[in-house]
């Protein structure tokens, strides 16, 4: 899929049930090894001119109506999306810079690609009837839904779980335990603490990329 990847600056969806079902099989996507040297950002981007990126699979298709993004709150085109078909939120989700073709459909006025890993090649496609809902949540405190570590752990944002770790919140699960604070993004190697799985104490880590 087409990502476009920018360089480092310097420098709340709900509890973690209510999460996309994420990191599905992520153990056997570790990144490869090495020091990082600069940690990479990425905005995600899951369409090409033709409409919807052809290595994508769609495993399932919803009709939505969507507001912008709580996990990925600076990238336009990311949205939070409410299924009319059941009580399914889906964040992110992610709508084409152009007018998609099956904007053509009756109601429809764009598509979006709803994933739950950027390294899957998996999306869930919602025919969005509503791209202007009223924004319903509070701003994130940053701007990244995804991040992988050094060592390879991978981890999705969460909202409003009401844990603290050394006066750290709780903003990320990971596929080995769970981030706390927000990215460190003073130097070229981000850092942020993470809590393995059965430690009780978060350590430094660090970034090797994120995604917006």
């Amino acid at each position: 899929m087409r990502q476009r990847t920018t360089t480092p600056v310097a420098a709340l969806v709900a509890a973690l049930a209510a999460v996309l079902p994420v990191l599905a099989g992520c153990d056997a996507e570790r990144a490869e090894a090495g020091p990082v040297g600069t940690t990479r950002t990425v905005m995600t981007d899951l369409f090409t001119d033709g409409g919807l990126d052809p290595e994508l699979e769609v495993e399932g298709e919803v009709t939505a109506a969507c507001e912008r993004s709580r996990l990925s709150p600076d990238n336009p085109r990311a949205r939070r999306c409410f299924t009319t078909e059941t009580t399914l939120v889906m964040d992110p989700c992610f709508v084409p810079e152009a007018p998609a073709p099956e904007a053509r459909l009756d109601r429809v006025t764009t598509i979006a690609a709803c994933l739950r890993d950027p390294a899957s090649d998996r999306v869930t496609k919602a025919y969005v009837v509503d791209d202007e809902r009223p924004f319903t949540g509070r701003d994130a405190v940053d701007q990244w839904w995804f991040m992988e570590l050094a060592d390879g752990t991978r981890c999705v944002k969460v909202i409003g779980v009401p844990e603290i770790r050394e006066d750290l919140h709780l903003s990320y699960r990971c596929d080995d335990g769970f981030l706390y604070g927000i990215p460190d993004e003073a130097k070229q190697v981000w850092t942020i603490h993470h809590r393995l799985s059965g430690s009780e104490t978060p350590e430094l880590a660090e970034i090797r990329a994120a995604w917006s």
